[in-house]
């Protein structure tokens, strides 16, 4: 792999790239109204990962300052369907402890007992016999059974997740060819190589001659 670009550049430009989005969400709050504002920067972060490194060789504006960008692990450039799973199978990857934990919790306490923490109805009551929630609408009580168990598997996804982050962060850091977790899913790696380097590995092949033009 040619040229990898180390943890600290990385985060430099993904720190770039998040002062960005603060302006930009800074503006769109100023300038429109709160729903259209949110619709506008989601809309505007989602081209942002997903199009603009597809459409501009790799790069993001933060990585474009700091001269690094995408590429494939074969040296191409990066599609579409690159960033797709970078951004969306790598982060679920991120987030599976986390996903797992809940099942579990919604597994050990019912549907309804996640149907009351959920709703702004429900009062917590704290004694020595444990937790109870209280519906406002009924003014049923209902007492939960393996809440403790059902804290224990959410603190563990929780710990995980950043588990699965701080290892990813060490791979940059520490392997030769500087790959994360999501680089692995994507099939890419960040490189500090320019896209003319590209283009000099990889020449423009020249167009196939028609078969009925080739003289026999």
């Amino acid at each position: 792999m040619n040229q990898p670009a180390g943890f600290w550049i990385r985060s430099g430009a993904a720190l770039l790239d998040g002062l960005l989005f603060l302006v930009l969400g800074f503006l769109c709050f100023i300038l429109f109204s709160e729903s259209a504002a949110t619709k506008l920067i989601n809309s505007l972060f989602d081209a942002y990962r997903f199009l603009l490194p597809a459409l501009w060789y790799g790069y993001t504006v933060g990585k474009r300052a700091l001269g690094i960008r995408i590429i494939r692990t074969d040296g191409r450039n990066v599609g579409f369907w690159n960033m797709m799973r970078r951004n969306i199978l790598g982060g679920l990857l991120y987030l599976s402890p986390l996903l797992i934990a809940l099942i579990v919790c919604y597994a050990i306490l019912g549907q309804q007992n996640v149907e009351l923490f959920l709703s702004d109805k429900t009062v917590w009551l704290e004694s020595d016999a444990g937790i109870r929630l209280v519906d406002e609408r009924t003014s049923e009580v209902h007492q939960i059974e393996g809440l403790n168990a059902a804290s224990i598997a959410l603190e563990i996804g929780t710990f995980s997740l950043f588990g699965l982050i701080l290892v990813s962060g060490l791979m940059v850091g520490i392997r030769k060819d500087k790959r994360s977790l999501h680089d692995w899913v994507a099939g890419t790696y960040v490189t500090r190589s320019r896209p003319e380097d590209h283009d000099r590995l990889f020449p423009h092949e020249e167009e196939a001659v028609p078969v009925d033009k080739v003289n026999i």
